[in-house]
C-alpha cells in the first residue's frame, strides 16, 4: 500500500517490516492486523487493515461499514511501545531499539 500522510509518500513494499501481528480471522468484521514499518530514512509507520468493527472499519454510505486499511506515522517511541504492546519478541525488539531498551 502507498499512501500520503503529511507530505511523505509511505509505502509497505519499499519499507522493512519489523513485525506484524493478526488477531481473528481474514473475513471476519472484527479481524485485525497491523505491521511496524520503517522507510529507508528511518521514518516509522504502522500499517493497518481491518473489518468494520475495528478502528480501520470505515463507512461505505449511511448506514454500512465495511473494512478499511491505512498507514499510520508514528514516532520511534511510539513504535517501540506499539511492540511491547504488541508482545514482539525481546530478540526483534532490542535490534531495532537496542538504544531505548536496557536490562531490568
Amino acid at each position: 500500500m502507498r499512501q500520503v500522510v503529511n507530505g511523505k509518500v509511505y509505502d509497505t513494499v519499499k519499507a522493512d517490516m519489523i513485525a506484524e501481528v493478526e488477531f481473528g480471522l481474514p473475513g471476519d468484521i472484527s479481524y485485525c492486523y497491523e505491521a511496524l514499518h520503517v522507510t529507508a530514512k528511518g521514518n516509522y509507520f504502522i500499517f493497518g487493515d481491518g473489518g468494520p468493527a475495528t478502528g480501520y472499519g470505515q463507512y461505505v454510505n449511511d448506514t454500512t461499514r465495511g473494512g478499511g486499511q491505512r498507514i499510520t506515522p508514528v514516532t520511534r517511541k511510539e513504535a517501540l511501545a506499539w511492540c511491547e504492546e504488541n508482545r514482539i519478541d525481546a530478540a526483534t525488539i532490542e535490534r531495532v531499539f537496542g538504544d531505548l531498551v536496557e536490562d531490568a
